[in-house]
Formats: C-alpha cells, sequence, structure tokens
C-alpha cells in the first residue's frame, strides 16, 4: 500500500519467487490443532503472495475487463486456499 499511496518502486524486485514451505504432517484434527500456527503461518504466506500479485496488476494499469478476470483468479485461489486447507472447519476447531 506504501508503494501505491507514495508513488514508490517495489524496493525488491524479483521475476519468480519461489519459497519453500515447512511442510505440515497431520494424521487427525487434532494433530492439526496441535500444530495451529504452522497451519496459520503456511495460509498467511500464500494469502500475502496472491495480495502481492494483486498489487503487482494494479501497477499494470490494465484495461477494467482485463483487470476484472485478473482479480477473480486471484479471489479464485483464495477460494482454492481456503477449502485446500479447510479453513471454516480449521478456525471452528481452534475456536472450540
Amino acid at each position: 500500500m506504501f508503494q501505491l499511496h507514495y508513488n514508490k518502486p517495489a524496493a525488491i524486485e524479483i521475476a519468480d519467487m519461489k519459497v519453500d514451505l515447512p511442510s505440515l504432517m497431520a494424521a487427525s484434527w487434532q494433530d492439526l490443532q496441535q500444530n495451529g500456527p504452522v497451519v496459520e503461518f503456511i495460509v498467511s504466506c500464500r494469502i500475502t503472495f496472491i495480495v502481492k500479485q494483486f498489487f503487482e496488476l494494479l501497477r499494470h494499469n490494465l484495461p477494467h475487463e482485463l483487470m476484472k478476470t485478473a482479480v477473480a483468479e486471484l479471489c479464485e485461489q483464495i477460494e482454492v486456499l481456503v477449502v485446500e486447507w479447510d479453513v471454516v472447519c480449521f478456525c471452528s476447531l481452534l475456536n472450540d
């Protein structure tokens, strides 16, 4: 947001980012509850990269229809992430 507000370039320019996130092997929801911080870290990292892609789109000043399509794809990635990690169920388990 700082970049957009002050019209400043990115401090770090990386063409293709690849990150090796920690793996999580869980046999049950009980295991996931114990590894809550790891799950939270993995999901939040993936959302951070999706948000970064969104801000990159804003910098390119795409036509409205292309922007709409690109943003829909990013939203789809977030929806897949929520389903893949069963975030809603996981959050309810942690709150119990």
